[in-house]
């Protein structure tokens, strides 16, 4: 039954943008979410004992979830709007936990289970990829599976809520079956990034290819004459993708849209708000720290780029009580500023830990774990996007599994 269970999710975590999120916005726009309830369940009530690492990242929320009100109280506590900012704060506490819950769900199964429903969530994300090619109207349209209709109809979103997060998922199951029907390196390069820059997905086409060159030179058991041959076709492929693909996607979404204002704009707040609080504000203090240094990011990049980008969009971020879409786009500089040092100690160490072990493993799961924390890192918040934590516990499970650990990155 648990493993029903598991193959269940893995199709329902493909649904990230369905109309359930009008009950609870992100929080509950992903259909795996309906499963939550079971899921927990089944950790209650499972016979299988959770393991060290799940063990320290409960623990972990827990203190970062104390410390969080430990500065409300000490930053806020004459705010009169402490209110709002205690209910926002709750409600980013509690954007964190089905990601962790899920992880600890997935930690429960072996790796031959969890790399099966990594393909049946590939497949099934191949078996959307065509469907968005030919009939694309069914996938603008608003609908249950799709709680708004497409704000760009030109790009694919499959059943996500834009072309970017597509693309991520895109990303992830083409790595997935390029190394499952063991296709050769140059040849799954090539196709990937075509499969990707069909859904126009400008960060996915670019965080893909970098993780795929850095993957080549880290991986050890890569012969030289493969990695130098890998490398000139990346190196002689690089001016074609820049000048003739991303230059003139970058030069449209500047002129037309904002999205790259917006994504630069707050990951400079992210890093503006470590230099103030380097311990991070926690849970509460994250709208206060993106109303206080937005505008200030805003006059240093127009001092040294005036007039280059636009605006519109992230202003309306910056006033007190602002809350619609208010976020850096990325998983990482949320945490920043959530945590700061606190926590870039733990991701260094979990980053450091997963690539010494996969340089040494198998070449596909290096690009794919690449792939992954370079699209939180730019891009992509995590909040109901569960193919990242059964990515990471399929990897984590298959590393153990080649090194007969299970207790290294605890």
């Amino acid at each position: 039954m648990h493993i029903k269970l598991l193959y269940l999710v893995s199709v329902f975590l493909i649904f990230e943008n369905t109309s359930l999120s009008k009950y609870a916005g992100v929080f509950t726009a992903s259909l795996a979410m309906v499963l939550l309830p079971v899921v927990t369940g089944f950790l209650i009530f499972s016979q299988k004992r959770i393991g060290m690492l799940e063990k320290h990242i409960v623990f972990l929320y827990v203190a970062l979830f104390l410390y969080s009100l430990l500065m409300l109280i000490f930053n806020y506590y004459d705010n009169f709007r402490i209110g709002f900012l205690l209910d926002r704060g709750l409600r980013f506490a509690l954007l964190a936990l089905p990601s962790l819950i899920f992880f600890i769900f997935f930690c429960s199964f072996e790796e031959r289970a969890l790399e099966k429903a990594l393909l049946i969530f590939s497949m099934s994300i191949f078996i959307i990829y065509i469907l968005n090619i030919f009939f694309p109207s069914v996938f603008n349209a608003s609908s249950f599976f799709q709680g708004s209709f497409a704000h760009s109809p030109h790009r694919m979103r499959g059943l996500t809520l834009e072309a970017s997060t597509f693309g991520f998922q895109v990303g992830i199951a083409a790595i997935f079956l390029a190394r499952y029907y063991k296709l050769s390196r140059i040849m799954s390069f090539l196709l990937i990034c075509v499969a990707i820059y069909v859904t126009t997905s400008k960060g996915g086409l670019i965080t893909f290819s970098i993780s795929f060159l850095i993957a080549v030179l880290l991986h050890k058991k890569t012969v030289k004459t493969t990695k130098s041959m890998l490398l000139f076709t990346f190196l002689a492929l690089s001016p074609i993708l820049y000048l003739e693909i991303l230059l003139p996607a970058f030069s449209s979404d500047i002129e037309k849209y904002n999205s790259s204002a917006t994504r630069s704009t707050m990951i400079l707040v992210s890093i503006f708000s470590l230099f103030d609080h380097p311990l991070g504000v926690g849970f509460f203090g994250y709208l206060p720290s993106i109303y206080e240094n937005g505008k200030e990011v805003i006059q240093s990049i127009e001092e040294i780029m005036p007039n280059v980008f636009n605006y519109k969009e992230v202003s309306t971020y910056l006033y007190f009580g602002a809350v619609k879409g208010v976020s850096t786009k990325s998983f990482i500089f949320d945490w920043l500023i959530y945590f700061g040092v606190i926590f870039l100690f733990y991701l260094l160490k979990v980053v450091k830990w997963y690539l010494n072990n996969l340089s040494e493993c198998d070449f596909y799961f290096l690009v794919m774990f690449l792939f992954m924390l370079m699209s939180v890192t730019f891009y992509l918040p995590i909040d109901g996007r569960f193919i990242v934590p059964l990515v990471l516990a399929f990897l984590y499970k298959s590393i153990c599994n080649k090194n007969k650990c299970n207790r290294e990155l605890a």
